[in-house]
């Protein structure tokens, strides 16, 4: 989504849109600590695309916004157990790395789909849902 937002490395949020290639943003390991990962140049933004997203409300009152593919950890225990956004359940523990570079656990309170444009396909590993370039 166009205001999908990340955690950067030095805890400040910043939109996915506004990524460049080189930046260090923060995501969990799967024993749960806290590490960098680094925006590929294989990092593709195609903020035009109108797609459909998983909107997931958690009791945080935050919006989590991703791809029906994209997963999150999930349970009781970060990092170990992923699910990809349709299959997560109102009910459910999600993990994610809130501003001031915090991981934090949050149930998920409601979920719904909307459609919106922009989607940023990631790393090497394209989603399902990112246009095809041939």
């Amino acid at each position: 989504m166009t205001q999908a937002m990340v955690i950067k490395a030095d805890g400040d949020a910043a939109r996915v849109d506004s990524l460049k290639e080189g930046d260090l943003i923060l995501s969990a390991s799967e024993d749960g600590t806290l590490t960098t990962d680094t925006v590929s140049g294989l990092s593709v933004a195609f903020p035009e695309v109108e797609a459909t997203f998983v909107a997931i409300v958690t009791d945080g009152n935050a919006t989590i916004a991703l791809t029906p593919e994209h997963h999150l950890p999930v349970g009781a225990a970060c990092c170990t157990s992923l699910k990809q956004g349709k299959h997560i359940k109102v009910g459910e523990t999600v993990w994610a790395v809130e501003a001031g570079a915090v991981l934090i656990a949050r149930k998920v309170v409601s979920k719904g789909l909307v459609k919106d444009k922009g989607l940023q396909c990631g790393g090497t590993q394209i989603e399902p849902s990112c246009p095809r370039i041939m």
